[in-house]
């Protein structure tokens, strides 16, 4: 009889304080012996939309986590990270730390309000933007006319294409061709709607996997800077953002950029986190 490989994980759901919304990711603590190629596997098997990895320093206070989907490794990601805040912190009881990804670092704050649920704010470097080129192309795949703003990528880790469309029953009438879609390579498609107060978004992304994400984080900086950008928002103000609703599986994310005497510095990226399971794989 062969012998198995026991690997203990959690499921934390970000940007909610309930068990049955938000998005959740599968956190691997101590994994320094597993391959690449093994993790890989493993987050395939999930399925779920990221899985992280974790490599913990001897003073528990910089933390080494790489990122995978069902089909590729991210250099940087936003609900993993906010789920895995919370699960590092629970496991190691510390609360303030550093995520050390394949794009830079992260500084990471957490703070338990109760048994099930932690609020994670997570500073990190502004996303680099440039238009986007195959606009035309992309629209029609998307059913959509016309942006309200202009088509920009934004490079946060992820790779985002922005889209703004003028209300909510626009946007939650989107039927996009997924085959279409599959074109565009290493990159998410965001279809949001503004209303001046908040901010509904709907992700799509078979490049990376993802038909629907429930909660995209690494989305709501660039959208922040976006609406500054055009004039719609102001910096060193936090911003509400939506997604999930169209999934049933809500997920509420705040956004910030920080300024220091007029210019853009870095991005907040803030949220509660619900620990949902304990598990344990046997491979």
């Amino acid at each position: 009889m062969r012998s198995h490989l026991n690997l203990e994980y959690g499921v934390f759901n970000a940007f909610t304080h309930s068990p049955i919304s938000g998005n959740p990711v599968a956190v691997f603590h101590e994994s320094e012996q597993l391959s690449a190629s093994f993790m890989q596997s493993i987050a395939s098997q999930l399925q779920l939309s990221e899985t992280t990895f974790l490599q913990t320093s001897h003073d528990k206070k910089n933390v080494e986590v790489r990122i995978f989907t069902p089909v590729n490794e991210l250099p940087f990601a936003g609900h993993p990270l906010m789920g895995t805040a919370a699960a590092y912190a629970r496991k190691y009881n510390v609360n303030d730390f550093v995520f050390h990804t394949k794009k830079g670092s992260a500084s990471v704050s957490v703070k338990h309000i109760s048994d099930d649920v932690s609020e994670v704010e997570m500073s990190v470097p502004l996303a680099t933007s440039q238009p986007f080129s195959e606009k035309e192309k992309l629209l029609k795949a998307l059913g959509l006319e016309r942006s309200e703003l202009p088509i920009e990528i934004y490079d946060a880790g992820a790779r985002h294409v922005l889209v703004s469309v003028s209300d909510k029953s626009v946007l939650h009438q989107i039927k996009p061709n997924h085959s279409a879609l599959e074109a565009f390579e290493n990159m998410a498609i965001n279809c949001f709607c503004w209303d001046g107060d908040s901010i509904e978004n709907r992700m799509f992304s078979p490049a990376y996997g993802v038909k629907e994400d429930a909660g995209t984080g690494s989305v709501v900086w660039p959208i922040v800077q976006h609406l500054i950008q055009y004039g719609q928002f102001s910096v060193d103000k936090k911003l509400r953002i939506l997604q999930g609703t169209q999934l049933r599986r809500q997920c509420e994310m705040y956004g910030e950029i920080k300024s220091d005497q007029g210019t853009e510095t870095h991005a907040i990226l803030s949220g509660d986190v619900y620990y949902f399971s304990d598990c344990k794989a046997r491979i």
